[in-house]
């Protein structure tokens, strides 16, 4: 899993943050962080479709995480 780069809302710097500090849950991607260049601690989050590198959030799937559309999932005869 690939890590995330981070700004830090105090002074602007890229901070890295490794994959394993990387809370991911209920679709979103976040992480508590402690600034390298001028200690500030923040949290970032955002989507979890953002973190993966998609352009929109892909379409809504059903509780089973089945497409909307029967036709995408339907094997043919």
């Amino acid at each position: 899993m690939a890590g995330w780069t981070v700004y830090c809302p105090d002074c602007g710097a890229t901070n890295r943050v490794p994959a394993d500090d990387l809370t991911i849950e209920c679709g979103k991607v976040s992480c508590t962080h402690v600034c390298e260049n001028c200690g500030n601690a923040f949290t970032s989050e955002q989507p979890y479709w953002r973190w993966l590198g998609l352009k929109e959030a892909p379409p809504a799937g059903d509780e089973n995480g089945e497409a909307d559309d029967p036709a995408a999932t339907e094997t043919p005869s």
